[in-house]
């Protein structure tokens, strides 16, 4: 019964609750470039995105499998203002909101990376 209340309290994660149990300081400050798929790390998820200059280049992602980290992303940007209309997506009415944060910050846009999740933490904890 102990083992699985500490489950379950692990699972509670969201940019609403006071203590955040992903550390925001363990995650990358920068975005990753690479090479793209086969030509980086094995295990890690790769996908093109729009830096600020307009070039297309590979970054590493977080695996779409690891919908904790979305999750926390989606109640970020909820915090932040973000109107999303779907609990599994980044959609507005109106556009995406993972990629209107990441262009507003100055980051390359396209796929949720460790570094805008990073952002939207500390943002959101303001």
């Amino acid at each position: 019964m102990k083992y699985l209340s500490i489950v379950v309290l692990m699972l509670i994660i969201g940019c609403s609750t006071q203590k955040q149990i992903l550390n925001p300081s363990s995650l990358n400050s920068v975005q990753v470039k690479s090479g793209g798929p086969g030509r980086g790390e094995p295990n890690k998820c790769y996908q093109k995105m729009k830096n600020e200059t307009g070039e297309v280049e590979w970054y590493e992602i977080i695996c779409p499998s690891r919908t904790r980290e979305y999750k926390l992303a989606y109640d970020c940007l909820k915090k932040l203002g973000y109107k999303l209309i779907d609990n599994t997506t980044f959609k507005m009415a109106n556009g995406n909101a993972l990629i209107d944060f990441q262009q507003n910050e100055g980051l390359a846009a396209g796929a949720l990376d460790e570094a805008t999740l990073r952002l939207l933490i500390l943002k959101s904890q303001k």
